[in-house]
């Protein structure tokens, strides 16, 4: 028997058929479309769940149960996304919608808690301790947190919102309210704001030359590819917006004090550049310095998949 996860992420939604060792045999990949009306993303995840049980060759009667992996707030109990602003989500009732189609056991999760759960069992926590917080960082920053081994949801379910925890009081503006959030300076849009905010001054820079001279096609890519040139403009922005991501790690790490911490998402490609720095200035920060027993800080292992694994070992 096996199961099927669903993610609901960007444009595009997909699914995959995972077996009984975590591997994913089958997928489905949705057109893509900006915005979605809960009509239409009722036709695409049905769309990509028949697509990848066909690429598995398998039918429905094999399933054992579909998991979703949603943005923004969810109820579990009831099946509802509740709220996701930038998908213009509201009330929409995923789990009846899909029952009506494949008459399985519908489970249903937030998309950084389905990312934990799919790392916490088959990925960079597997065998490592009973603890694993995921941080998620795209033009966002989300969270999912396992603890003994269960996903953290907190009364309302939606434990896990780090990107709007604060790291520097009255800070720039955020679009949940508050000032000074997490995801106003860890996320891949803070990236890109800074090395704006930088070019605007100095123009004698790779950056300036891989935008073709237009600061809007300026992207987190345009970063990497002049940091990789040995850019000072671009190593002075990337060393700012990596000490700000530290900052938020290490509350993370002094709060739960996790086995694993693993970090997800667009900014991971760099690898090490990355990830080499933030655990350094963790290392630095962190309360638990004198500690024998530390967090490991990683890379996700199961990278874009890791959702899709999650979400579809929701019945566990």
């Amino acid at each position: 028997m096996f199961r099927i996860g669903v993610n609901i992420a960007g444009d595009v939604i997909s699914a995959a058929v995972l077996d009984e060792y975590y591997n994913l045999i089958g997928r489905g990949v949705s057109p893509s479309r900006e915005r979605r009306n809960a009509e239409q993303l009722n036709l695409d995840m049905t769309y990509v769940i028949n697509a990848a049980m066909a690429d598995a060759e398998i039918d429905k009667d094999y399933i054992l149960s579909i998991g979703v992996a949603s943005p923004g707030t969810v109820d579990k109990e009831s099946g509802i996304i509740e709220h996701a602003s930038n998908f213009g989500y509201e009330l929409v009732p995923i789990r009846d919608m899909l029952w009506k189609s494949f008459d399985k056991p519908i489970y249903f999760e937030n998309d950084a808690n389905c990312l934990a759960l799919g790392e916490y069992i088959a990925g960079s926590g597997a065998k490592k301790g009973d603890s694993l917080v995921a941080v998620t960082i795209n033009k966002g920053v989300g969270g999912g947190i396992i603890i003994d081994g269960k996903i953290m949801g907190g009364c309302n379910g939606t434990a896990g919102e780090i990107g709007h925890t604060v790291i520097n009081v009255d800070g720039e503006q955020c679009t949940c309210g508050r000032r000074g959030c997490f995801e106003t300076y860890a996320s891949t849009s803070a990236l890109i704001r800074a090395a704006k905010e930088a070019l605007r001054d100095n123009q004698d820079s790779e950056m300036w030359l891989i935008s073709g001279g237009n600061i809007d096609n300026v992207e987190e890519k345009t970063v990497f590819e002049a940091l990789a040139m040995g850019d000072a403009l671009a190593k002075k922005v990337f060393d700012k917006y990596v000490y700000n991501v530290s900052v938020g790690i290490t509350n993370i790490v002094n709060i739960f004090q996790p086995s694993t911490l693993c970090i997800g998402g667009a900014i991971c490609s760099l690898g090490p550049v990355f990830l080499n720095p933030i655990k350094r200035m963790v290392e630095e920060q962190r309360f638990s310095i004198h500690s024998l027993w530390q967090t490991e800080i990683c890379i996700t292992e199961l990278g874009e998949d890791a959702v899709l694994i999650g979400a579809a070992l929701l019945d566990e």
